[in-house]
């Protein structure tokens, strides 16, 4: 078989562990040839003792499938279609909320800050706000509205912040933001049906999940990798799907670039002479094992536990009255970071740590001319809970 003619179908499951029937639609991206697929079988060998030491036959018990997926981010093309790649991510514990833009005045005692709640007197309209906001002038800030219907006239005010604005216009579509979620996974909205197709063979993985991870790259398309796993059914004859397309791939510049308008801060400092961002947000998988039902090797689905997420960057190293990038590392600092892919409204990523702590700084040297300090920073719990680091697709 052609191992260049790969796809993989994605769907949510209704019921978490059952598996969802898939179509042409539900490949949602175009793998890379980075892409893996494997299969795990657990082998239980009889203990039952007999007269000669010739091995018997082992049973077939758990068995899992594997997929390494390797793709290309892309944008939705507008402000309000919810991203092709979006139950890729919910696999991965985020849920998605769709984003609002509200206008407001100049900022008083700003900034609004990330995770925290904005409310508007008068209406009583409340939003969690998803990334630091702090417009000298008239601009939008990006919210998920959590009740109510806000005005464009009255005050909001920030719940940790005290920060205050004057709303200017009524809310409109601003994109779609994913945020860590660790609801129980027998709730509906992350377990998944996964596909791995090559050239006329098929494998069908149900109450799968994964972990994630997207390197922002200079002047590249963002790589995105998820680690997938689930239960795997015996593989079936099937060709590949056809009638898929890729409205991201459609017209020049539709997969955004990083470019060197980024906007990498850490606090208010702009690190220099990056050349990647990396987002690992990790998460441990274990087969969830019921005897009471006729999954094969009584996995029913995969459960979870999230781990850490970091992000690492290699920026130039500067004096330490610039920015102490080891002084921050042993003092406890907590930092905003955010960190843009494209410029195109509809297409565009953004990143975002609500309370970024470095807990990792070197040095190294990239020439004779350039220093740089390879950084890892802890992504810590904002404002909520459950907003530790977060993207914001618009």
């Amino acid at each position: 078989m052609d191992a260049t003619k790969v796809q993989v179908a994605a769907v949510t499951e209704g019921t978490p562990g059952e598996a969802e029937s898939v179509t042409a639609a539900d490949v949602l991206v175009r793998p890379l040839d980075s892409t893996t697929f494997d299969a795990e079988f657990e082998q239980i060998d009889s203990p039952r003792l007999k007269s000669n030491q010739s091995p018997r036959p082992v049973s077939i018990s758990q068995r899992l499938g594997s997929i390494g997926l390797a793709y290309e981010l892309a944008g939705a093309g507008n402000l309000t279609d919810v991203p092709d790649f979006s139950p890729l991510l919910l696999s991965a514990m985020l849920s998605r909320s769709a984003v609002s833009l509200l206008g407001l005045n100049t900022v008083t005692g700003g900034p609004f800050l990330a995770s925290e709640t904005i409310t508007q007197a008068v209406s009583g309209a409340t939003g969690f706000v998803c990334r630091q906001y702090d417009n000298p002038s008239t601009g939008q800030i990006s919210i998920v509205v959590t009740s109510g219907t806000f005005n464009n006239s009255d005050i909001v005010t920030g719940s940790v912040s005290g920060a205050t604005a004057a709303a200017t216009a009524l809310v409109i579509a601003g994109g779609h933001l994913f945020r860590p979620d660790d609801t129980d996974i027998l709730t509906t909205g992350h377990s998944t049906t996964f596909q791995f197709l090559n050239d006329g063979a098929a494998w069908l993985l149900n109450g799968g999940l994964s972990s994630l991870s997207m390197a922002f790259r200079a002047c590249q398309p963002c790589e995105v990798t998820q680690e997938i796993q689930g239960p795997i059914a015996d593989p079936t004859s099937d060709a590949l799907y056809t009638g898929v397309t890729f409205p991201e791939e459609e017209g020049v510049g539709a997969i955004p670039k990083l470019s060197n308008d980024a906007g990498v801060v850490i606090g208010t400092y702009s690190p220099t002479d990056l050349e990647e961002v990396t987002w690992n947000f990790p998460i441990t998988l274990t087969p969830r094992v019921d005897i009471n039902g006729t999954w094969p090797g009584c996995v029913r689905l995969m459960g979870f536990a999230r781990d850490v997420p970091t992000i690492a960057i290699q920026p130039a190293l500067v004096p330490p009255s610039v920015f102490d990038f080891f002084g921050s590392l042993t003092a406890e600092t907590l930092y905003y970071f955010e960190a843009t892919l494209g410029s195109v409204a509809g297409k565009r990523h953004t990143v975002i740590v609500p309370k970024a702590q470095i807990v990792e700084a070197g040095w190294t040297s990239k020439d004779p001319n350039l220093s740089t300090t390879p950084l890892v920073l802890r992504c810590t719990e904002g404002e909520e809970g459950n907003d530790e680091s977060m993207l914001l697709c618009h």
